[in-house]
């Protein structure tokens, strides 16, 4: 068990998570109806956020979020948790990374310089770069199978329903129970399809040696609407993303911090 103040710092950031993914499902849904407004991912939605009214102000708000988890994490992944195996504590020290990451995009968008570049090109480069190292290749491929293990886990625990490590679900109310642990079962399947589809990509940027078959968010979800069924597709991961916007924001109520 963590800290009081760490626990209220998760929670924050929680709340945020679920802002930036409904907003995500939002544009996502538009990418599906043929319009425009954004790049579908965390750079995009937090774009959108500071185009409104008092709009920066939230963003700085949501970096801040994004800086309470990745205290969270390097907690848990630092401290005994729960019993925490060798993994867990990677996994959480990963996650302290990308919410680290994911606070300096807000913040330079937030201070009105923009998003350094779209998640699909930041993905592109990134692959390029290691690519050119001794080896990179297939350090890249390693990559790509990892990430897309890390999606087929997310599928498992959403099929599964396993949030026992990050909710207590005992807590929930009786009468909303079985609809939180619905909208979190298809929030993370729809959340894990997209981690498999980016380890796809990378491991086809591997086997073919061009870092451009390499994607982000923005261009994982742009290349299935391009497909027959892409528009009902895309429609249906982004009602998942939505749903994993509402279960991280009920999972700060009562997350297990």
């Amino acid at each position: 068990m963590t800290d009081h103040w760490v626990g209220r710092l998760a929670r924050f950031g929680l709340a945020c998570r679920g802002l930036v993914y409904l907003v995500i499902a939002a544009l996502a849904i538009n990418l599906a109806r043929g319009r425009g407004g954004g790049n579908a991912d965390t750079s995009g939605a937090l774009e959108t956020i500071a185009h409104h009214t008092l709009g920066h102000v939230l963003v700085l708000a949501i970096a801040v979020g994004f800086g309470c988890l990745a205290v969270w994490q390097s907690v848990l992944a630092i401290k005994a948790w729960a019993g925490a195996t060798g993994a867990r504590r990677m996994v959480a020290a990963g996650k302290a990374l990308v919410d680290a990451a994911l606070c300096f995009v807000a913040l330079a968008i937030a201070a009105s310089r923009g998003a350094p570049s779209g998640g699909n090109q930041q993905a592109v480069d990134i692959t390029g770069r290691v690519m050119r190292h001794t080896a990179g290749r297939y350090v890249v491929g390693a990559a790509g199978v990892a990430i897309g293990a890390a999606g087929l886990f997310l599928i498992v625990k959403g099929v599964r329903r396993r949030y026992d490590v990050e909710v207590h679900i005992n807590d929930v109310p009786a009468g909303v129970r079985g609809t939180f642990e619905a909208i979190g079962g298809v929030g993370m399947c729809a959340r894990g399809v997209i981690v498999a589809l980016l380890g796809y990509f990378v491991v086809q940027a591997a086997l073919t040696f061009n870092p451009s078959h390499a994607k982000g968010l923005d261009g994982v979800l742009a290349s299935v609407v391009h497909d027959p069924w892409g528009p009902w597709l895309l429609s249906a991961i982004a009602l998942g993303l939505a749903c994993f916007g509402l279960f991280s924001l009920v999972e700060a109520r009562y997350a297990r911090t």
